[in-house]
């Protein structure tokens, strides 16, 4: 079963611009609730 969780940031791509934007983004907000989706894998950051 699915589950819906909220995210403040959704990032389609985790390529290295991808990875690197959701880790600025981290540093500069850290309570910022982002996601990263890739079509072959999904991080969730907290």
């Amino acid at each position: 079963m699915n589950k819906i969780e909220e995210s403040d940031t959704i990032i389609i791509g985790a390529s290295l611009a991808g990875s690197c934007l959701a880790r600025q983004l981290k540093l500069k907000h850290p309570d910022m609730k982002i996601t990263v989706l890739d079509k072959k894998i999904n991080i969730k950051l907290q």
